[in-house]
């Protein structure tokens, strides 16, 4: 398994071919953005913050749908136990069902700049 920060701002997609090809699991860090970067998190970004509106959901799961339809697993990062409960909801078929759906709005070419 190979650990790498992945989310819509950093897509590292010649590494995800490489993995597929090679058969190398890949776990996903970092998936609501890096603010080390001097950019906002993802959590706000305008993009995800509207498809979450769209769907009932908050940023947060919206950005592990987008990590889940990249086939990879996700670690998202939290500090609260009632984010912790919600995360884990949105991988829930009852809850979260429309995060796996092929209509899913947020797949592969989800790419946010700026905001």
């Amino acid at each position: 398994v190979h650990q790498v920060e992945r989310h819509p701002r950093l897509l590292q997609r010649d590494l995800i071919k490489h993995h597929k090809a090679n058969n190398i699991a890949l776990t996903a860090y970092s998936g609501f953005g890096n603010n080390n970067i001097g950019e906002p998190l993802l959590l706000t970004h305008s993009t995800v913050k509207k498809i979450a509106e769209q769907k009932g959901a908050d940023a947060g799961q919206v950005l592990i749908a987008w990590g889940m339809h990249g086939g990879h697993a996700i670690i998202p990062k939290s500090v609260t136990e009632s984010r912790c409960v919600t995360l884990l909801l949105s991988t829930s078929y009852d809850r979260g069902h429309w995060l796996t759906s092929p209509s899913f709005p947020v797949q592969h070419h989800l790419e946010l700049q700026g905001d």
